[in-house]
C-alpha cells in the first residue's frame, strides 16, 4: 500500500516537473480564457448594449492581462 502511495506521490511530482519544462496545455492557460471571453463580452455589447465604452473595456482587459502576466510563470504548450 505505502509503495502504491509512493509511486503515484513520485508520478505527481514527474508530471510537474515535466509540466514546468515544457510548458501547459493551451486550455490551462488563464489569459487565453479571459481574452476569449472579452471577445465573446466585445460581441454581445453590440447586441445587448451594455453602457462601458470600449475604451473603458480595453483599459480593463488590459489591467487584467498585466496582472495574469505577473502571476504567470510557465509557457503554453500547443
Amino acid at each position: 500500500m505505502f509503495r502504491w502511495i509512493r509511486r503515484l506521490i513520485g508520478l505527481a511530482s514527474a508530471y510537474k516537473e515535466a509540466e514546468d519544462r515544457y510548458g501547459k496545455k493551451w486550455y490551462r492557460s488563464k489569459t487565453l480564457w479571459v481574452n476569449l471571453i472579452a471577445l465573446i463580452s466585445l460581441f454581445l455589447n453590440e447586441k445587448v448594449g451594455v453602457p462601458i465604452s470600449e475604451s473603458e473595456q480595453m483599459a480593463i482587459l488590459s489591467v487584467v492581462n498585466i496582472v495574469l502576466r505577473l502571476i504567470t510563470k510557465e509557457p503554453v504548450r500547443w
